[in-house]
């Protein structure tokens, strides 16, 4: 096997090994929404914020709030002053296209990917997280977690996030939108459970 057909079969067998992920019970906004204040934070206080958030997750009702009390609902997360201020820019973005999820569909990946880049506090890691659970763009998410398992196993050694999305570029290409999204997903699980037990992985690379 090439070293496409290995990744592959990494990603495939961490697919079938793993549950698949859930459809979102969040609002494509609302979905961007804890993308954004989730960056370094724990997922309980990402759900705190959320709940506290819930009244206010459209565009129309996130922009009558003030940076204030965006800030003041958002208290408990990491960075809430800057990430408040990210809210706000991300919502009059969204709130530019319409304010409507249909809105977006027409625009090409790399456009809608240059335009997130532009916004404050939106880097590679956060756009791509945006693209692919928010736009629903078949996105490969280089994240430490996927650096990490695949430097384990042989490949790279990554360290930087657009070389490495590059490398599975043609993989993405290949695969649904659905299969891309779960190797996220099953990246994840496997990583959090490899970090309490690490055990042998040999059994990824199993065709």
């Amino acid at each position: 096997m090439d070293d496409d057909e290995k990744k592959l079969t990494i990603l495939t067998n961490l697919n079938l090994h793993y549950p698949r992920q859930q459809v979102s019970q969040f609002s494509p906004f609302a979905g961007a929404v804890r993308t954004i204040i989730g960056q370094q934070t724990n997922r309980p206080n990402v759900q705190a914020a959320m709940t506290l958030l819930r009244p206010y997750l459209t565009p129309s009702k996130m922009d009558q709030l003030s940076l204030p009390q965006v800030n003041q609902l958002i208290a408990h997360i990491r960075f809430h002053q800057h990430k408040a201020s990210y809210l706000k820019a991300f919502t009059t973005w969204y709130l530019s296209h319409g304010g409507k999820y249909e809105n977006f569909i027409a625009i090409p990946t790399p456009q809608l990917r240059k335009e997130l880049l532009s916004l404050p506090g939106i880097g590679n890691e956060t756009a791509d997280t945006i693209l692919l659970y928010t736009f629903k763009r078949r996105v490969f998410i280089a994240d430490r977690y996927a650096m990490q398992l695949f430097n384990r196993l042989g490949f790279g050694p990554y360290q930087k996030y657009l070389p490495m999305q590059a490398e599975f570029a043609p993989l993405v290409i290949r695969a649904t939108y659905d299969t891309v999204r779960n190797w996220h997903f099953s990246i994840d699980q496997h990583s959090h459970a490899y970090n309490l037990h690490p055990e042998d992985e040999s059994w990824l690379l199993v065709p």
